[in-house]
C-alpha cells in the first residue's frame, strides 16, 4: 500500500525549480515510494494488523512516507556548500524512521488498529490463594483460555 502520492513529495519542493517529471522522473519517484512504503508496512506488522483503516493514522504514515522519499531525493540533490561538505539543511528520512521507531516501541500508537494479544493471568488459584503472575505461553491465540493445571486456575488470553 502506498502511503502518499507524487504530488506529495513535489510539495517539499515549493521553493525549487525541481519538479519530479523533470530532472527525477515520476516512475523513480513512485519506486521511492512503494519501497519506503513497504518497510513502513514491515514495522507496523510487527505491532499491528493491516491494513490501517483510521483516516488519522492514514495521515500520519502518509507523513512517514513522504519524508522518507524526500530523503532519499534530498541525497540525490544535495549540493556542496562553499567549504566542499555536503549541505545538510533537513533529515527527514532520519525524522520519518525515528517515528517509525516509536510506533515499533510503543511510545507512538496508532488509533484504528488492532493491537495484538496480550496475556492476562489470574491473581487467584482455584482456593483464593493470590499467586505470582507467570509468563505460559506467547503463542497462544486471542480469545482462548487455558487450564493452568499446577496452579489450578484459568488463564484468559485477551
Amino acid at each position: 500500500m502506498q502511503y502518499c502520492t507524487v504530488s506529495d513529495v513535489e510539495g517539499y519542493y515549493l521553493n525549487k525549480v525541481f519538479r519530479c517529471d523533470d530532472y527525477l522522473k515520476n516512475a523513480e519517484i513512485i519506486s521511492f515510494i512503494i519501497q519506503d512504503a513497504a518497510v513502513i508496512d514491515s514495522v507496523l506488522l510487527t505491532k499491528y494488523s493491516l491494513p490501517i483503516t483510521n483516516q488519522s493514522d492514514l495521515l500520519i504514515l502518509k507523513m512517514i512516507n513522504e519524508k522518507m522519499v524526500v530523503g532519499t531525493i534530498d541525497d540525490i540533490l544535495r549540493e556542496k556548500t562553499e567549504d566542499g561538505k555536503f549541505n545538510r539543511q533537513r533529515d527527514t528520512r532520519k525524522e520519518a524512521l525515528d517515528w517509525l521507531k516509536k510506533i515499533q516501541k510503543g511510545e507512538m500508537i496508532l488509533n484504528s488498529a488492532e493491537k495484538k494479544s496480550a496475556l492476562v493471568f489470574n491473581k487467584l488459584d482455584g482456593d483464593g490463594n493470590e499467586v505470582e503472575k507467570r509468563f505460559k505461553d506467547k503463542n497462544i491465540e486471542p480469545n482462548n483460555e487455558v487450564l493452568d493445571r499446577e496452579r489450578r486456575t484459568i488463564i484468559r488470553v485477551t
